[in-house]
């Protein structure tokens, strides 16, 4: 008999507050899509990372003939390109109904660029011409991105200290404040 009147409780819970429910469960729903968003473009740039520290050490090697090293980079920027790419995709399509189509497309096409025999026609026609239309802006991207994050690194360090020196000195006034009345 309780377990009836539990259950018609639950009902009548449901029959008065459906729209809340409704509107908390989209938000939960929202939420970890988000997060699936959030945590598939973190997974991607860790991999990244570690295949560029993998990837350095390698060529880093004395003993790594130059085919190896070619075969090396080649892969490394083809898989830049893809990363890139999924990045941009990922962006414009994640909560489109196109999402699903484009997850398996980029993942039939990073299987096929994975192979080796695949690699050498994928950066000739893709990677290669990509850079060769972009060259101006990879250059510029290379030769001024030094400057760049020098100067963004500056300007935190700038606004930081300033942050840093008005927080003290408003915490001493408080202080000071503070110790007057006490007295």
């Amino acid at each position: 008999m309780e377990l009836i009147d539990f259950f018609n409780k639950f009902g009548d819970f449901f029959k008065t507050h459906k729209n809340g429910m409704f509107l908390s469960g989209s938000f939960v729903i929202i939420m970890l899509m988000l997060w699936g968003f959030i945590s598939t473009q973190l997974l991607h740039l860790f991999s990244f990372f570690y295949l560029l520290n993998k990837n350095m050490k390698l060529l880093n090697e004395t003993t790594i003939d130059s085919t190896k090293q070619t075969s090396l980079l080649k892969w490394y920027a083809s898989y830049t390109f893809f990363v890139i790419s999924e990045y941009i995709g990922n962006i414009f399509l994640y909560f489109s109904p196109f999402y699903g189509i484009f997850t398996i497309v980029k993942f039939i096409f990073f299987m096929w660029m994975i192979n080796n025999e695949h690699l050498e026609s994928f950066f000739n026609l893709i990677v290669k011409p990509t850079y060769e239309v972009n060259k101006k802006y990879f250059d510029y991207i290379v030769d001024y991105s030094e400057v760049f994050v020098s100067e963004l690194t500056n300007q935190f360090n700038t606004s930081f200290d300033s942050i840093k020196d008005n927080f003290f000195i408003q915490l001493a006034k408080y202080t000071a404040e503070a110790m007057k009345k006490d007295d």
